[in-house]
């Protein structure tokens, strides 16, 4: 009889076990269901779910190809001096024959740079045996970045290919260093080099 009673009490707590389990799921199910309602109200009455926004890049876009033609001036708006990047140089100067030479962004090397200035050198290599160079720089102030022509110089350098001191950024930051100081020229009228018009781009970086 003991046997029995252990048996069916056995049998009862299974039964209890599963009904209990069965409860649980049912309940868990509505909980389900009802989220799903609420998810549905929601998307209905144009509420998303904020795990599912997605944010636009609101990053400024690239501007090619810039120019500015002055003795110095304004870039615009800028986040950092990283911003611009210039790519082209217009030289004037009585010095430049023939008169204002063009040169692109090999002819441009970054001289020095911190957080809110960079310099550059602006080089050319001339028929006359020359390496005449034009020191600019690039500023940020406030939220705008500036421009401005620094200094000029020049070193002796062959206009034979391979023999220039002109074509190669070491070799015109070398340069640099031991310029012959010359006049900085705002127009061809003017003794000495200058920069007639810097072209760069903007936030393309």
């Amino acid at each position: 009889m003991k046997k029995q009673y252990i048996i069916i009490g056995v049998v009862v707590l299974i039964l209890i076990l599963c009904l209990v389990a069965y409860m649980s799921g049912m309940f868990t199910s509505d909980e389900k269901v009802e989220e799903k309602k609420e998810e549905k109200k929601k998307k209905e009455k144009g509420e998303a779910n904020i795990s599912e926004v997605e944010y636009a890049d609101t990053g400024p876009s690239c501007e090619k190809n810039k120019k500015i033609k002055a003795k110095e001036g304004s870039l615009g708006a800028c986040r950092t001096v990283d911003d611009i990047d210039p790519v082209g140089i217009t030289f004037t100067g009585s010095h430049f024959k023939p008169k204002s030479p063009v040169r692109g962004d090999d002819w441009i090397h970054e001289l020095s740079s911190s957080e809110d200035k960079k310099e550059f050198i602006a080089a050319h290599q001339s028929t006359d045996n020359y390496c005449k160079m034009v020191r600019f720089e690039i500023v940020k102030d406030g939220d705008n970045c500036k421009y401005k022509p620094l200094d000029a110089g020049y070193v002796p350098s062959s206009k034979e290919q391979g023999k220039s001191l002109c074509t190669t950024e070491t070799n015109v930051i070398d340069s640099w260093g031991s310029k012959n100081p010359t006049k900085l020229a705002n127009s061809n009228s003017d003794a000495g080099y200058g920069i007639e018009e810097m072209k760069y781009n903007k936030f393309c970086n």
